[in-house]
């Protein structure tokens, strides 16, 4: 799930028919391809005002630190992917290449899968974050099976020889703190870039949540649901999403002789692409860009620690910053 908060001027929630909480279960691409199943707030659901100033503020800031972040990353080389000789060294990945696109392939499918289970369980008379989250871990369950029989190929598979060496768990953690450090200001300040774009271009005045998830959290009371929701993005959905594109497909690239620095820019352009369904039209452009920054950081992360954990951490952090950000700013 990424899900971005961007500084903009508030708008009406879409209302939405609950029933298409039900029809947007069947959309397997939804499970695996963003944070979550497709949300949208429940139209009895008090509308909740987001403070501008707050915004403001952030968004200055992000565009102040954004160059300064830059000319760090421009002058240290500590961040980059290893090399050898000039060459960067082949990724650690065990899974042939072709596996990887199959196993992303199959996922999608079991998400599909699962979500519909879901959905098939689901009481008639359910509030829709209820539906939502029976319909997102039904998914999301389905999705991870089709991760199992990459384990157990992995552990069969001799690691590549002369790849490069993965870090420690504990400097994995510490790779993904900084990371998440210089991320947020810069997708911070690209979305305020799109958001500029995007109302000049459009008539259209976009939301201050750029993610149809965090609508549904901010107005919805911090019962169980809410909780098992909020578990499911800042758990759940990281877990999911690095094994599927900073895994299956950026690997895969990888392997076929793909350097990390278009594997991650092809991946995170891709990730942000399939958040699609789950951003409201009024904010695509800001979202989707803020998005694309994410996933090639998380990338590069990937190439640079050798560790798939480290991912997630970080993606995670960014789940729960945004959660974190969205519900104390409303």
């Amino acid at each position: 799930m990424g899900r971005l908060v961007t500084r903009t001027r508030n708008r009406n929630e879409h209302e939405i028919d609950t029933a298409d909480t039900r029809s947007g279960a069947s959309m397997f691409a939804a499970l695996p391809t963003s944070p979550m199943i497709l949300l949208a707030t429940d139209p009895a659901a008090a509308t909740t005002e987001v403070t501008e100033p707050a915004f403001e503020w952030m968004t200055v800031t992000a565009l102040v630190l954004a160059p300064l972040i830059l000319v760090f990353l421009a002058r240290s080389r500590g961040w980059r992917p290893p090399k050898r000789h000039g060459h960067f060294l082949p990724t650690p990945w065990r899974l042939s290449p072709m596996v990887g696109p199959i196993l992303f392939g199959v996922s999608m499918v079991l998400g599909g899968i699962g979500a519909s289970i879901g959905s098939s369980l689901i009481a008639g008379d359910a509030s829709v974050m209820t539906k939502n989250v029976v319909v997102m871990w039904g998914g999301l369950g389905g999705a991870l099976l089709a991760c199992v029989p990459a384990a157990v190929i992995w552990k069969d598979r001799p690691a590549p020889l002369n790849a490069a060496r993965p870090m420690g768990w504990a400097a994995g953690v510490l790779a993904a703190g900084l990371m998440l450090l210089i991320a947020i200001p810069l997708v911070q300040a690209v979305s305020a870039i799109g958001q500029f774009v995007q109302t000049w271009l459009s008539s259209e005045a976009p939301s201050n949540i750029a993610h149809q998830t965090l609508r549904l959290m901010i107005d919805s009371p911090r019962d169980l649901w809410w909780w098992l929701l909020a578990a499911g993005a800042v758990i759940g959905a990281p877990i999911l999403e690095e094994i599927l594109y900073r895994g299956f497909i950026q690997q895969s690239a990888r392997k076929v002789g793909m350097g990390p620095w278009s594997a991650s820019i092809i991946t995170g352009g891709l990730f942000a692409l399939m958040h699609l369904s789950a951003i409201p039209t009024e904010n695509r452009i800001s979202a989707l860009s803020g998005l694309a920054v994410l996933g090639v950081g998380l990338g590069l992360l990937r190439e640079r620690t050798g560790r798939l954990d480290a991912c997630i951490y970080a993606h995670a952090g960014f789940n729960l910053f945004n959660l974190a950000l969205a519900t104390a700013l409303t």
